[in-house]
């Protein structure tokens, strides 16, 4: 994980915070599936961000453009 200009490695049961206004980048190095719980708190937009983001094709990387 990136957050602002740290680097991050995350393991399973790690928590962390992703400050609002602050850059983040997520990604999975490896193989394996794995899951992640978000809490947003006030949700805000954050909802309709995801519900969009998990309507992505799953078998091809996203459309930067359509992220965005």
């Amino acid at each position: 994980m990136l957050i602002g200009d740290q680097m991050y490695t995350a393991r399973a049961g790690d928590l962390i915070k992703l400050p609002k206004n602050v850059s983040h980048g997520i990604w999975q190095k490896g193989p394996q599936a794995v899951k992640s719980l978000w809490i947003v708190i006030p949700a805000g937009k954050m909802e309709s961000l995801f519900r969009a983001l998990g309507a992505l094709p799953a078998n091809q990387p996203p459309d930067p453009a359509k992220v965005g």
